[in-house]
């Protein structure tokens, strides 16, 4: 019997997910008036390509832990022990080599059948020096309220920008069939006079809807992306969109009519788009020295045209990394030098100490002898 959904269908060997764990003990408890039930050879297989690193032989593992002492906590049922399935790697049955299920990674290849403990069996050692999962104080339920200045917020990547003409600013003529299905049905070679107006925000038929949308929400703050890339297409601020500044102009004035303050990400860099203007988005990049300036340009246009409605502005949006095993060095190194080049970078010479990251440093100089420039006095103070 199995207590999760399993991953990979093809290691069900037949068997039907009719019960978890939980269940099962339960059953046992109340169908044999409260024996002490022993757990025994609990846990499940993973692929054979898996190493010392096996993260879903340790989702397995909590699982089913988690599940025993809910049964003993919740239930009252009256489980004596629990015994993890399996030691080590082996033959297993017509599948033989090709999975594995041992808290130990056995190497085949080596004539005396190397082993090394799994990311899982120090996952398990940490539960049995814990006796299960012991509630630690920041973890503890939270009861209370917010201070009352405290502001609620939601964000997206981007919103969509929707800049087809209403019928306040379409120039063309429709027939409308209100006799069948209320088409709207344009008539060729008709057109009404131009109107000789300022653009409106009623114009832009999406933005009232997207913002209704975050009203219903209820929170106090949104926080967007602009697109460079789309606002300054050829990186000269002297020719931006027009039509794409009015729709921000238009969106974020509608947020305060909300009463939502508007939140804006300068530039949104994702893994398939770096988010620069096309001139820019070379193999140099950010390393190119004309980026910093035309990002400079791009944010003095920002808050020259927006300034009036959007008073928070983030420069950069970039992701937070975790190593996969806290308790693994060889995860925990790597994720702090993925923070120090992504976050440390820009954000450790402005809040931190003046200067690039040492770990970014040092990486840098035993990788390929690259050394970062020194900032002096003058660059500390700005």
């Amino acid at each position: 019997t199995l207590s999760f959904q399993l991953i990979n269908d093809s290691l069900k060997f037949g068997q039907l997910e009719d019960l978890d764990l939980r269940m099962l003990l339960y059953w046992v408890n109340e169908e044999y008036d409260k024996p002490p039930i022993f757990v025994m050879q609990s846990g499940w297989y993973v692929l054979g390509n898996t190493k010392t690193e096996d993260p879903k032989q340790m989702y397995y593992l909590k699982r089913f832990i988690a599940e025993t002492l809910k049964s003993i906590v919740v239930d009252g049922v009256n489980v004596i022990g629990y015994t993890a399935w399996s030691l080590m790697d082996g033959f297993e049955w017509h599948r033989e080599y090709g999975i594995r299920r041992g808290l130990y990674y056995v190497d085949f290849n080596t004539p005396d059948m190397k082993r090394e403990p799994k990311t899982s069996a120090t996952f398990y050692r940490n539960v049995i020096q814990k006796n299960g999962f012991p509630e630690l104080p920041e973890n503890k339920p939270a009861q209370g309220v917010f201070p009352c200045d405290f502001a609620w917020g939601v964000s997206a990547n981007s919103i969509q920008v929707e800049t087809a003409p209403t019928q306040f600013a379409d120039p063309n003529i429709y027939l409308w069939n209100i006799s069948n299905n209320g088409e709207l049905i344009k008539l060729q070679g008709f057109s009404s006079p131009p109107l000789h107006r300022a653009t409106h925000c009623a114009d832009y038929a999406t933005v009232r809807q997207q913002v209704d949308e975050i009203r219903q929400v209820g929170v106090n703050h949104f926080h967007f992306s602009l697109n460079w890339s789309a606002l300054v297409p050829s990186g000269d601020v002297s020719h931006p969109n027009t039509t794409l500044l009015g729709y921000y102009r238009c969106f974020t004035h509608q947020l305060l009519l909300a009463n939502v303050t508007p939140v804006v990400t300068l530039w949104h860099h994702t893994r398939q788009r770096s988010g620069l203007p096309a001139p820019l988005d070379t193999t140099n990049r950010w390393l190119n020295r004309k980026t910093p300036e035309a990002f400079a340009n791009y944010a003095r246009l920002c808050y020259r045209e927006l300034g009036e409605n959007v008073k928070v502005s983030l420069a950069l949006h970039m992701d937070w990394v975790e190593p996969a095993f806290s308790f693994s060095r060889e995860d925990v190194e790597p994720a702090k030098r993925v923070l120090d080049f992504f976050v440390g970078w820009f954000a450790e010479p402005i809040f931190g100490s003046g200067d690039y990251p040492a770990g970014m440093r040092s990486w840098l100089r035993q990788l390929n002898s690259l050394e970062l420039p020194v900032f002096n006095e003058e660059d500390r103070k700005l």
